[in-house]
């Protein structure tokens, strides 16, 4: 699918490419067998978002939340980690299923704009749900060391470097990853972060370190899905 194809695709439409998608994901191992893309829990996710989260900007299209709350809800992430979670509009998606129903240990937010941070706070906190939600103003590498993380976005942005300092992340996160984990990178589809993100998709190309990786580019953003592992069989490229 297409940049162009994802702006104009109907509410439906977009259900169904995310369905199929995670069908193709889950075919590959890089998401559990049998996983399912549940529409109605992420529409009923997606009525209360509407309702309190303000958010001053943001390029996370529909079909990327849902494609983000597939991937959260398919994994059963109980750990999961945003480096660069701005106001919370990735970790919300991410988190969606914990937030609906609990069950997640840490849902955790680092930013290292405090303004930002504050309004990612105020969001959860209008939001409610079932599932603490922490928020931390600081570098994502301070946080890494604290758990063993089982999900893990990468949406940061260095003012000197933009998209490369997913590299040194990568490499800060690997050694507090869980076994299996989901690592996702964000904006890789963007032609002018090709250059800076050259290194980061080395990387996560190692089949030492993992199982496979999938290149998501469902909205003009696109989003890197890569599991820690060793591999068991092809991964798709979209």
């Amino acid at each position: 699918m297409s940049a162009a194809d994802a702006k104009r695709l109907t509410i439906a439409e977009a259900d169904r490419a995310v369905t199929a998608l995670v069908d193709r994901l889950a075919g590959a191992g890089l998401l559990p067998a049998g996983s399912e893309f549940d529409a109605g829990a992420f529409h009923t996710l997606r009525s209360r978002v509407w309702d309190a989260f303000h958010v001053p900007q943001t390029s996370i299209s529909p079909v990327m939340a849902r494609l983000m709350f597939a991937i959260g809800d398919c994994t059963r992430a109980r750990r999961v980690l945003v480096v660069g979670s701005y106001y919370g509009n990735t970790l919300v998606w991410l988190a969606g299923r914990a937030l609906l129903e609990g069950g997640a240990d840490r849902l955790v937010g680092a930013d290292v704009d405090p303004d930002a941070c504050a309004g990612a706070e105020q969001n959860f906190a209008r939001l409610g749900g079932r599932a603490p939600v922490c928020i931390e103003s600081c570098d994502g590498r301070d946080v890494l060391p604290s758990d063993e993380w089982d999900l893990l976005l990468l949406d940061a942005d260095c003012p000197h470097t933009r998209k490369a300092i997913y590299l040194p992340l990568l490499h800060a996160a690997l050694p507090h990853m869980a076994p299996a984990a989901t690592v996702l990178a964000h904006d890789t589809a963007l032609p002018a972060f090709a250059e800076q993100l050259a290194g980061y998709k080395h990387a996560v190309g190692d089949r030492d370190v993992f199982a496979g990786s999938a290149h998501l580019a469902v909205d003009p953003c696109g989003l890197e899905l890569s599991r820690v592992g060793r591999p068991t069989t092809t991964t798709p490229r979209s």
